[in-house]
């Protein structure tokens, strides 16, 4: 009865740790998600793709540098905004 119990409270335990890392992989999507389709508007704009061929274009590139997507997308917004601001 006692190894049940034990079992039991391992069990719950290791699935609350999972709950708690996939919350927080949650946070950190939500954060990130609006970067990463500004990212990914501004390569519609400027290659005149589709939105699955821009977050392919972000994908590729991210593995190519060993980066996050969410870093890549943050990158081309800043240049967008730099470029355009540098522009007026």
């Amino acid at each position: 009865m006692f190894v049940t119990s034990v079992e039991a409270a391992v069990w719950n335990s290791r699935h609350a740790a999972e709950a708690r890392t996939e919350a927080a992989g949650l946070r950190e999507a939500m954060k990130t998600r609006g970067t990463i389709e500004q990212a990914k508007g501004i390569l519609i704009a400027l290659r005149g793709i589709s939105p699955e061929a821009a977050f392919a274009v972000l994908a590729e590139q991210s593995q190519r540098e060993n980066v996050r997507v969410a870093v890549l997308a943050a990158r081309v917004v800043n240049s967008a905004v730099s470029q355009a601001v540098g522009s007026h």
